[in-house]
């Protein structure tokens, strides 16, 4: 397959070639047959059978009513791999009542795109009464309309932008076009607002379309099913198109059956002819790939070399795609540059997917230092991590079956001419191969010293995951070898041979910690263009032949700890250099001076990393800050690392000279108190990663120039002229975490809309900040409104927000925000109602604090049934106007009432002065009432027979610190699971029989800064086991009734000044096992 798509590739950059030289013309008016298209669409749908995007709907409607506000003109494009739902989607945004005053019109593109047809279709969908066109519109004058374009492929910008020329609208009348698409470049370039990604479905929901399809719930063996297809789900890959052909696939099938499916590679089977075969999935995705230019076809199939669902590290593809001559320069790009352009097309048709943050970041904790060249302005990344959809996987693997060998599957039908192979043993024949990758192996025993020298025409060996102890000399043979990645070997050398692989372009060490020389004439090798020494720890020095290696652009050195090898001067067409974490530069200040002049002399450095260089046994000052004078004549470096230098005081003044820098990271610099004033001339410096303002306060901002970006913490200002603001710097960012203040000082809508923050997905933690009573240009609900955030946001603030309502969006915010674990709302003064937060589904932590305006909490916070799922710590601090929180609502017109929280671990109620709990207590585990009476002392007794029919609230520690008598706190009368209390500032003792029974299961009992005397009544309780008595100056004694807590187990006494002895009754708790005391200067200690 793969050679005939190189001799086909070869053909086709022939033909290009010569309908350049003879200037052919494409021909609109082709005579081929167009045949029927069965792939046809249409909006009808019945929405009760559609399941799992009623909140992607929710949100689109949301968009498009904010959007219709200020817009007459609105495309909108959906974009996502095949068979996701995209069209499905579309269908119950156009069925809604939203629309029902909108003329509607629906329009399946298909991959022939012909503007006339089009045209027609639209205009034939329209009312008669709406017909006023003109030569260049087919929008009336006087209705509003919606168009869908369903299924765009058509990717030339000239025909895309004659498109929207039809469809614009003239005064008067509002057009909303929505646009489906496989493909995120053309779903940017023919939207004018922010396009929608749909994401993939969850297994759940897959799982709940396959019952659905099947018929699962009219089964009577449908227990025995239920495991089997919630596997079954997972090989769904997320996408409905597949859920559903395996739903009809499965629909009276016996359990072995269902066995049978779940055990096989169900996809590549052509089981049935129709649209509901799971071959069908596949042959809608092989659309996309049937239109890609041959280079990427062979770029993409080689992705099925890596196992399903392995994180790809971007980079390395990319040098790989570049070693098996899949990429060749062309006049205007280098390969690198090609490669990056065949990421983003692979990444904007889904073929390729960004790792879910969560696991993403998983994986850079075990693969640390890697620093990857990046195209200039990209460094910041640090290296990007990429995957494959199971199911294009599944394509890529079709495309290349006789060509890609994977030991990992059952039933692999490659033969022995496969040019690409995945090995798990090393006993099959080499003689073919151009690319081989051994996985999760330990091959030491196997290899041999002739191991690779059948292995004539290999071009890429990855031994990255494997367990090997040292390479074969035999290495030395694979005359054509461009990519070697042996990461980890264990034995103290490297074979000399590597020396003769002269076509060698990328040797990846790192981590071979064992290694303690490389080969004397490693300099031999001169086509080095990429070498990764990082964590190889023992190589005492490198060859004097290394500077020899002039090719070289990407070095990494970093945790090699004995420093940085004079014959780095040699390498003048370096880039990239890496040399954190090698602590000892500075041991012998001798040779300090000829590092400087080394590194100095690397005048196409690009990305320098000196992070993480001075610890506690190197910061004399003179030392490090000669050293860091070696950038000094590094005119094209663009970044530069100095992060975590916890001993740097100081940047050295030549920092002026450096005038393409364009990111400088200065973050975990602890003491860093002087930047010099040369800054401020870096005209190209974006991007400052600091975390030092306590430090550098102001000064620092000051010295920046007009264009740079200080990050994560970000100061929106008014520009000189003050016509706007400098918000819009913003337009390049995608930190992990950024922190905007100062939002009052926004001019303008547009301002916010130039950043589109929604697209930035790498930001997992965001705040927003107004400053307190400062003049507004922007409404805050105009500013929030477009403020979206992207749908990864993990940890989100928001602060000073100054009006009474929120956003469209923030109101639908379920859908926004799926991702969402932790979110803080507070100093919103003006706010009276809160958003439906009860339907975030991953939220973990909340705050709302100073929020003064807002009287009640009721159902509307939970926004529908089930509320906050995962919810497990709520805290609500100084809502001074809070009067009433219903914790139980009515939900669904069932008129069902349900607990506000299902179960909340923690509950935090701080300073809410007049707040009351009615008609039940919280279902939390524990709770933290501190300075909100109410909350302890409100329960009528009339509420008695209501709170009895409400399920236990499970309240097993509470915390309280009031000023009520303690007869009062009729909360303990509902809480009969009651296990610790911990009170704080009491001196109203005064207790009722009922209160002394409800304490009756108390097991601990903290008292904190709250008598002059312990009461008598902490006798009667029978069931502590432990009593911790704190902060207590003015205590004297302890009644002797503390010799009947017999179940006392442990006693802790602290800082009680004048307490002088215990009672003697202490003698008869038989079960005391542990006593401490401390911070007690009278307390004669027991004997």
């Amino acid at each position: 397959m793969a050679k005939n798509m190189k001799k086909m590739r070869v053909q086709l950059e022939k033909i290009a070639k010569q309908n350049k030289d003879f200037n052919l013309m494409p021909e609109s008016s082709s005579t081929v047959q167009v045949l029927y298209d069965d792939r046809a669409t249409s909006p009808n749908v019945e929405e009760s059978v559609i399941v799992g995007r009623a909140q992607d709907k929710q949100r689109i409607l949301f968009y498009l009513s904010d959007k219709i506000l200020t817009q007459d003109f609105i495309i909108l494009a959906i974009y996502g791999m095949g068979g996701i739902g995209k069209t499905t989607l579309v269908q119950l945004v156009f069925s809604d009542t939203k629309f029902r005053e909108y003329s509607l019109v629906w329009v399946y593109v298909s991959q022939v795109f012909d503007l006339n047809k089009i045209e027609s279709s639209i205009i034939s969908q329209l009312p008669k009464m709406d017909l006023s066109m003109s030569d260049s519109e087919v929008a009336p004058t006087n209705r509003n309309i919606l168009i869908v374009l369903d299924d765009l492929w058509e990717n030339n910008g000239f025909k895309l932008d004659k498109l929207k020329l039809k469809l614009k609208v003239r005064t008067g009348a509002k057009v909303i076009v929505i646009v489906t698409t496989r493909d995120e470049d053309i779903a940017r370039r023919f939207s004018n607002v922010e396009p929608y990604k749909l994401e993939p479905l969850t297994d759940g929901i897959c799982w709940n379309i396959i019952k659905q399809k099947s018929a699962f719930e009219d089964r009577g063996d449908k227990e025995r099913l239920e495991q089997t297809g919630r596997e079954i789900a997972r090989k769904c890959g997320s996408v409905a198109l597949a859920a559903q052909s395996l739903g009809y696939l499965l629909h009276s099938k016996r359990l072995d059956e269902w066995e049978s499916v779940k055990d096989n590679d169900i996809w590549n089977e052509s089981t049935l002819e129709d649209a509901s075969s799971p071959h069908h999935v596949l042959a809608s995705l092989k659309l996309s790939y049937v239109k890609m230019q041959p280079s990427l076809k062979l770029c993409f199939g080689y992705c099925a070399i890596f196992p399903k669902g392995q994180k790809i590290v971007k980079d390395d593809l990319i040098h790989q795609w570049i070693s098996l001559n899949f990429i060749k320069p062309s006049k205007v790009y280098s390969c690198r540059q090609l490669g990056e352009m065949y990421v983003t097309q692979l990444l904007g048709m889904s073929f390729l997917q960004r790792p879910k943050s969560l696991y993403e970041y998983e994986v850079l904790t075990l693969i640390t230092n890697c620093f990857m060249l990046q195209t200039a302005g990209d460094y910041h990344d640090n290296f990007i991590l990429l995957t494959m959809h199971d199911l294009v996987h599944d394509l890529a693997r079709s495309v290349m079956f006789d060509e890609i060998q994977n030991d990992g599957l059952q039933g692999d039908t490659s033969g022995r001419n496969c040019r690409y192979a995945l090995r798990t043993e090393f006993s099959k024949p080499l003689e073919t191969l151009r690319a081989l990758r051994f996985m999760g192996c330990s091959i030491d025993n196997r290899l041999h010293n002739d191991s690779f020298s059948s292995a004539k025409y290999l071009r890429l060996l990855d031994l990255s995951e494997c367990s090997i102890q040292r390479l074969p000399d035999s290495i030395g043979q694979l005359k054509q070898l461009r990519y070697l990645n042996a990461t980890g070997v264990q034995h103290e050398t490297i074979p000399d041979g590597i020396t003769k692989l002269l076509k060698l372009m990328y040797l990846s060490l790192r981590g071979s910690s064992g290694i303690q020389a490389l080969p004397e004439f490693m300099g031999e090798m001169e086509d080095l263009m990429y070498l990764d020494l990082s964590d190889c720890s023992r190589i005492i020095r490198l060859p004097v032949s290394f500077g020899k290696l002039t090719k070289l652009v990407h070095l990494d050195l970093s945790h090699c700890t004995r420093g940085i090898p004079e014959a780095l001067g040699g390498l003048t067409n370096l880039q990239v250099l890496n040399l954190s974490h090698c602590y000892n530069i500075f041991e012998n200040d001798v040779y300090i001076r000829r590092k400087v002049e080394a590194i100095g002399n690397l005048k196409k450095l690009q990305y320098l990393n000196l992070s993480d260089l001075l610890n506690k046994k190197c910061h004399d000052k003179s030392t490090y800050v000669s050293f860091f004078e070696c950038i000094n004549t590094l005119s094209n470096l663009e970044h530069l690392d100095l992060s975590h230098n916890e001993y740097l005081r100081s940047l050295p003044d030549c920092f002026g000279s450096l005038k393409r820098l364009h990111t400088l990271d200065v973050s975990g610099c602890s003491f860093l108190d002087k930047i010099p004033p040369s800054i401020h001339n870096i005209d190209n410096l974006k991007f400052l990663h600091a975390d030092t303002r306590i430090y550098l306060g102001k000064s620092m901002f000051c010295l920046l120039n007009e264009s740079s970006v200080s990050l994560p913490h970000f100061v929106v200002q008014a520009n000189a002229n003050g016509s706007g603001s400098n918000l819009v710097l913003l337009q390049d960012v995608n930190p992990p975490k950024l922190e905007i203040s100062s939002l009052e000082n926004v001019r303008s809508i547009n301002e916010v809309q130039i950043i589109k923050l929604l697209e930035k997905q790498r930001i997992e933690e965001l705040k927003l900040e107004w400053a307190k009573d400062a003049v507004r240009f922007v409404e805050d609900i105009e500013l929030l409104g477009e403020i979206i955030p992207p749908t990864n946001l993990m940890e989100f603030e928001i602060h000073g927000y100054n009006c009474t309502k929120f956003p469209a969006w923030l109101m639908g915010i379920a859908p926004y925000l799926p991702n969402l674990v932790r979110l803080t709302m507070m100093d919103m003064p003006c706010c009276i109602s809160l958003p439906p937060l009860g339907q975030l589904p991953n939220l973990k932590e909340l705050t709302l604090e100073k929020m003064k305006s807002v009287t009640k909490i009721d159902g509307d916070f939970c926004g529908g049934r089930r509320p906050f799922p995962r919810l497990k710590k709520f805290v609500m601090r100084d809502m001074e106007s809070l009067q009433v929180w219903n914790t139980i609502y009515c939900s669904g017109v069932d008129g069902v009432s349900e607990f506000m929280f299902p179960i909340l671990p923690e509950l935090s109620i701080f300073r809410c002065t007049k707040l009351r709990l009615t008609p039940c207590p919280l279902r939390a585990e524990k709770w933290n009432i501190w300075g909100s009476d109410g909350v302890i002392s409100s329960w009528e007794e009339s509420a008695a027979d209501i709170i009895a029919s409400c399920s236990s609230p499970l309240v097993t520690t509470l915390s309280i610190n009031c000023k009520v008598s303690l007869h009062e706190w009729r909360l303990l009368h509902h809480l009969p699971d009651l296990k610790g209390l911990i009170i704080n500032d009491c001196n109203d003792w005064t207790i009722s029989a009922e209160i002394i029974r409800a304490l009756s299961s108390l097991e601990s009992l903290t008292l904190e800064r709250c008598m002059t005397k312990l009461p008598k009544w902490v006798g009667d309780l029978v069931s502590l086991q432990k009593l911790e008595i704190l902060s207590c100056p003015d205590l004297k004694y302890l009644p002797e009734s503390m010799g009947c807590l017999t179940s006392l187990k442990k006693l802790n006494i602290s800082f009680c000044d004048d307490i002088e002895s215990l009672p003697e009754g202490i003698e008869k708790l038989c079960k005391l096992e542990y006593i401490s005391m401390s911070g007690c200067p009278k307390l004669v200690p027991i004997r």
